[in-house]
C-alpha cells in the first residue's frame, strides 16, 4: 500500500515539478526509494491504487439500499463513503449512491404518507 503522505504530497506538486525533481526532494526529506517509487507509479497512474474497503462497503450498502429501506442504508453509505474519502479516496462512488437512496427513500416516504 502506497505511503498516503507521499503521494498527497505528490499529487499537490505535480503540476509545479517534475518527476525527477520530486522524487530528489522526497529522497532529500529521507524517505525510502521504494515508497518514493511506488507513490510516484501511484501518482503517474503506472500503477493501479486499490480501492479502500470503507468505498466497497459503501458502495454494496448503497447497491442493497436500491432495493430495500433506501433511507436507512443511503446513510450508512454516504458515512462510508465520507470516511473513505477522508482517509484520501478519491472516488466518491459510495457518497454519490448514498445521496441517491436517501432521495429515493424520502420519495418513496412523501408518496406513502401523501
Amino acid at each position: 500500500m502506497t505511503n498516503q503522505t507521499i503521494l498527497n504530497w505528490i499529487r499537490e506538486n505535480k503540476d509545479k515539478k517534475s518527476e525527477t525533481e520530486m522524487k530528489d526532494e522526497l529522497l532529500k526529506k529521507n524517505w525510502k526509494l521504494e515508497d518514493v517509487n511506488e507513490a510516484l507509479d501511484v501518482a503517474f497512474s503506472r500503477k493501479v491504487e486499490e480501492q479502500s474497503d470503507y468505498n466497497k462497503a459503501g458502495l454494496i450498502t448503497g447497491i442493497v439500499g436500491l432495493f430495500i429501506f433506501p433511507l436507512i442504508f443511503g446513510i450508512v453509505s454516504l458515512i462510508l463513503g465520507a470516511v473513505a474519502k477522508g482517509k484520501g479516496e478519491k472516488k466518491n462512488g459510495a457518497i454519490i449512491i448514498g445521496i441517491v437512496d436517501i432521495l429515493v427513500g424520502l420519495i418513496c416516504i412523501y408518496l406513502i404518507f401523501k
